[in-house]
């Protein structure tokens, strides 16, 4: 689920002067949204993907067509007002990129209800629900957590990956797993302890899984944790590489795997993302090529 896509829009810029004018030296759109990164590392993987979004104007159209041409079934409501645009600025000659993200469109009472009526309906081919990413404007703050509520009736595990009230809420409706990043994390739970996270995330979630950029993840289930990282000599952008990492778990989960397996495959998509000049997209040679260079320890401290 992608309740708020976007067109990424990649320039590059000599030197960034704030309050001045910048005229990029290149320009490259790509469709994006967290969950929208998801569904298309999915696809790229050979598995069968479908994508729940509100589709708006012009730019949503061509995100669709993005999608479908790369194997993604894409469903929703679709709305008269654009999906927004969401700019990374990279200057040359160092890895320094600057994020500007748009809104989205309004949301209103007719869209939701067409987007929940959907989202039951695909509810009975699903293994597993995502769902990521922002929520656009008007868009109610409990959404993932009616979704989450929803797929529990058709007994169908999620995992989320937000941030702010939104996380909040939805957490209340205890979906299987959450993926949260350093700063999210912190902000979530009022700490920046590892075990300290994962103990206040609470037992009402089954996995967690916390994410350090180049210093890998942490991976907890059922008490038990792990810690999984990949060396990478060189990094295109880092935009889109936890929803990448989140549609390895996903595949993980639908196929049984073991927590090490599950580690070092999310840990693979997450890191090939970074060896793709597309922002948030992956090749799958590249996620098999990192799989066996993942390393997995437990570290010290466990919780439980």
């Amino acid at each position: 689920m992608c309740p708020n896509p976007s067109v990424d829009t990649f320039m590059k810029i000599d030197a960034f002067k704030p309050s001045a004018v910048n005229r990029a030296l290149s320009e490259e759109h790509y469709p994006g949204g967290k969950g929208v990164h998801v569904a298309l590392a999915i696809a790229e993987y050979g598995e069968q993907v479908c994508l729940l979004g509100f589709w708006g104007g012009p730019t949503g159209s061509w995100i669709k067509q993005q999608c479908i041409a790369q194997g993604v079934e894409c469903v929703g409501p679709v709305l008269t007002q654009l999906n927004r645009f969401c700019i990374t600025i990279n200057q040359p000659g160092s890895f320094n990129e600057t994020e500007l993200l748009g809104t989205g469109p309004l949301i209103q009472k007719e869209h939701l209800d067409e987007c929940y009526k959907v989202f039951e309906s695909k509810l009975s081919e699903a293994s597993i629900v995502v769902v990521s990413g922002s929520l656009p404007p008007q868009c109610p703050v409990d959404f993932y957590h009616n979704l989450i509520k929803r797929a529990h009736v058709r007994g169908r595990k999620c995992l989320i990956d937000t941030t702010g009230e939104v996380l909040k809420v939805a957490l209340d409706a205890k979906p299987f797993g959450v993926h949260l990043n350093e700063q999210e994390s912190q902000q979530a739970t009022g700490t920046s302890d590892i075990k300290g996270i994962v103990e206040r995330l609470g037992d009402q979630i089954t996995l967690k899984i916390i994410t350090q950029g180049a210093k890998g993840l942490f991976f907890a289930k059922y008490g038990d944790m792990l810690h999984a990282n990949v060396a990478l000599d060189k990094v295109f952008s880092t935009v889109g590489s936890g929803d990448c990492l989140m549609a390895g778990v996903a595949i993980a989960i639908c196929k049984g795997y073991d927590n090490k397996k599950t580690a070092k495959l999310a840990v693979a998509f997450g890191a090939a993302n970074c060896l793709r000049k597309e922002l948030g997209m992956l090749f799958k040679k590249d996620i098999e090529s990192l799989i066996p260079q993942v390393v997995v320890n437990k570290p010290s401290v466990q919780y439980g």
